[in-house]
């Protein structure tokens, strides 16, 4: 029903004070509201990345565990300054908790080496390591170094029983040959030994006042995670699952050669691994057939990481399949032979990392042609026609 012109007027009929404090109310009102949408866009603008990443893997089951893991990693991408990034291997124990070790970028300069594991009872560390015990990840002791890693070079780093209560951490760089030992975490001795389970991440940390405006802030990083072998080498993981994960799932990219060899990378283009013929199948495995069979690949999509293979591979570049960083793989039969063929006036830079070439990396030219031949005895790739510049 229509109100009445007595109707309207009565009803702005009222006091002065009345209406003073209508008008007080309505002010504060506003500031309220207007004080809530900005703590509201603040918090939705502080992004939490965490996990974005990882590669779950299995060991054949044991009844008491395993006495060592040793993981594999090249940083085949850095953050740069500020990237707040951590590529983390993550082991459990048979009968107890678990841990984790890996590699972290805090600033452009600052680079470390962690080492952490949930209710461990206690540390020995060395002379450049720290140990704490912490409150979060359902408390425990976590150590850590500080560690100049590199991109571009393969590190192994290593979980291992030195006595049945104490796990020791070392990390090894394979272009220098150079172990370094991190810290020796006390855990209780019936936890055994390291269980079958085992998974690679990669995770943005920044929080608080670095936290992220967005998942598409998160820096641009890329990483190959290698297979990781049990009891000094000897055990290889049954399979490898690849998967993305967390708030920011939508900028990362997690995927494995048939081989076992992963990619895991956020905020940076990468590409799933190459398709091969069955016939090329069926040489990828436990097989040495190097002078059986010649493989074929070039970049695809910019992701340069050459794959392992049994085979001898011919590796090309060129205008159109090209990636800005190639990489070799880390292991190979003896005397499986890479010959890369570049026919690019792109800018493409070699690592050099796990050879015998004495540099870190060379930047490819139009009508380079380079052989390496990999040796079992150094684990490395050696290198020849490796022109001086």
């Amino acid at each position: 029903m229509k109100p009445s012109s007595t109707q309207i007027s009565n009803n702005f009929l009222c006091s002065g004070s009345e209406w003073r404090m209508a008008i007080i109310l309505r002010v504060a009102f506003g500031l309220l509201f207007s004080m809530s949408l900005f703590f509201q866009s603040n918090v939705q603008a502080a992004v939490v990345a965490g996990g974005m990443a990882k590669i779950d893997r299995n060991f054949m089951s044991t009844t008491n565990g395993y006495n060592d893991i040793e993981f594999s990693i090249t940083i085949t991408k850095e953050p740069g300054f500020n990237g707040h990034t951590y590529w983390g291997h993550r082991f459990f124990f048979k009968n107890g908790e678990g841990g984790h070790m890996g590699l972290q970028a805090r600033t452009a300069n600052e680079r470390l080496l962690i080492f952490s594991v949930s209710k461990a009872t206690g540390w020995k560390h060395t002379t450049a390591s720290n140990c704490v015990f912490i409150s979060h990840e359902g408390n425990g002791v976590q150590c850590w170094i500080t560690y100049p890693w590199k991109a571009g070079v393969n590190y192994k780093l290593r979980v291992s029983a030195t006595a049945p209560d104490q796990w020791s951490a070392t990390i090894t760089d394979t272009s220098s040959g150079v172990s370094t030992a991190v810290a020796t975490i006390e855990v209780p001795v019936q936890w055994n030994g390291l269980s079958e389970q085992v998974t690679d991440f990669l995770e943005d940390y920044a929080q608080g006042a670095q936290a992220r405006p967005s998942c598409q802030s998160v820096p641009s990083t890329s990483a190959l995670f290698y297979p990781p072998r049990a009891n000094s080498g000897t055990v290889a993981p049954l399979g490898s699952t690849p998967t993305t994960y967390g708030l920011c799932q939508g900028i990362a990219y997690s995927s494995c050669s048939n081989d076992g060899v992963c990619t895991a990378s956020a905020n940076h283009a990468s590409s799933p691994e190459p398709v091969v013929s069955k016939k090329v199948m069926e040489v990828i495995g436990s097989r040495c057939m190097s002078s059986v069979w010649t493989l074929n690949f070039v970049p695809k999509n910019g992701d340069g990481n050459i794959p392992r293979a049994e085979g001898n591979i011919k590796y090309d570049v060129s205008d159109t399949d090209y990636a800005p960083l190639v990489t070799l793989p880390t292991e190979a039969c003896k005397g499986v032979k890479i010959v890369l063929s570049s026919r690019t006036q792109k800018t493409v830079k070699l690592l050099l990392g796990n050879t015998n070439a004495g540099k870190d990396s060379i930047m490819l030219l139009n009508g380079d042609q380079f052989e390496f031949v990999f040796d079992p005895a150094i684990q490395k790739w050696k290198a020849s026609k490796l022109p001086v510049r």
